[in-house]
């Protein structure tokens, strides 16, 4: 059995060769798959994040070399750079603007500084973990290029049962564009099979399978072509019934039997204010997420649709002269009108926006006498 820092080397150095990184982190409630993602997170920020001394800008780089007796590998720092003999540079980072065709710094000053006057780039739950979609895509946009991030409660908003949701279709499409970006994600889940399977099939590399606390086992996506990358079938087959009782030894391995099986990590616990930060922030953003979910009164909803129409005309305008009929559709009502400026979120269903058209059409054909829907508190 490899140690988790051996796989945290091997995973940086997976990323240089590939775009991001996507691991599904799975297991029942109570087996430490937070605690697994965090380690990995503040460990991978340990050994390869940076803070430009001079500039202040945040990178992650890769300074270890690798030797080997043969059966196992050791990663180190060079001693040259050690002692001050090699410097680092703080990489310059671009993008091209679009509007002016020139090529923008983003961060990096290009200077050249020592390892003994390295900064480290420290983790915060808030920083580092992403807590719903929105959250999940204003970080993949923004974080420093080979970030670590977290999708905790992954089954929230990367669900299969929720595939064809707006939201949802917009962070796979958000997920396809930034690999580039070189990220190292990494999703929490209750059970790999409740992904949506676009996440599973296609984007992710690796999978974490937590069988104790404390006790995960690591498959390597399969890259031929496989109607079932993960093997799912012959992991079931050699990982048998498994109850209270049952023997982790002989489970582990049976489990090396299967074709995707890359190695078994033991990790430890957090220390307690580590963890304690990531329940204060997870406990604020559900808060939080629940009280953006409450249902909406009917005036808020007519304040959003006012301010839509106000400032976002122009591009609505521009869809409904593309719509097929060159007139307004109930997708455009429920994705563009109906919507909240702020979360993106739809606030309404199509059933919900038709029952409304309806209400308003008997409101007009009675002349004002079937009034009914205006006292009435719809559902949303």
């Amino acid at each position: 059995m490899a140690s988790l820092n051996y796989f945290i080397h091997f995973i940086r150095n997976y990323q240089e060769g590939n775009n991001d990184v996507l691991i599904l982190n799975c297991s029942d409630k109570g087996m430490g798959k937070s605690t697994l993602s965090i380690y990995i997170a503040r460990e991978y920020i340990t050994k390869f994040g940076y803070i430009c001394p001079h500039c202040g800008s945040e990178f992650y780089k890769n300074l270890y070399k690798k030797k080997t007796d043969g059966k196992t590998y050791t990663f180190y720092i060079p001693k040259e750079i050690k002692e001050d003999k090699v410097a680092i540079q703080c990489p310059e980072i671009y993008e091209l603007n679009l509007k002016t065709k020139n090529k923008d710094k983003i961060s990096g000053c290009g200077k050249l500084f020592l390892w003994s006057e390295r900064k480290k780039i420290k983790w915060s739950a808030d920083k580092f973990i992403a807590y719903h979609n929105s959250d999940a895509q204003r970080k993949m946009l923004k974080m420093p290029r080979y970030s670590p991030l977290i999708f905790d409660e992954a089954f929230n908003f990367m669900a299969s049962q929720d595939h064809n949701k707006v939201e949802s279709k917009d962070l796979k499409r958000k997920m396809t564009v930034i690999r580039p970006r070189r990220l190292l994600m990494i999703a929490n889940l209750p059970n790999i099979k409740w992904i949506d399977s676009k996440y599973r099939e296609i984007m992710s590399h690796f999978w974490f399978q937590c069988l104790d606390r404390g006790l995960a086992v690591c498959y390597e996506k399969d890259k031929g072509i496989s109607k079932d990358v993960w093997h799912l079938k012959e992991v079931e087959k050699y990982m048998g019934v498994v109850k209270y009782f049952s023997s982790l030894d002989q489970i582990k391995k049976k489990l090396k039997k299967t074709p995707t099986y890359f190695d078994t990590f033991s990790f430890p616990k957090l220390p307690e204010h580590v963890y304690d930060d990531y329940e204060y922030f997870r406990n604020a953003h559900n808060l939080q997420k629940q009280a953006e979910e409450m249902e909406l009164g009917n005036n808020d909803i007519a304040k959003l649709m006012v301010w839509n129409l106000m400032y976002s005309w122009d591009r609505i305008h521009t869809q409904v002269i593309k719509s097929r009929d060159n007139k307004m559709t109930y997708t455009i009502l429920r994705d563009s009108i109906l919507v909240d400026p702020l979360t993106k979120k739809t606030l309404m269903s199509d059933t919900t926006i038709r029952n409304w058209l309806r209400g308003v059409e008997s409101y007009i054909e009675t002349s004002g006498k079937d009034a009914k829907f205006l006292n009435k508190k719809d559902s949303i």
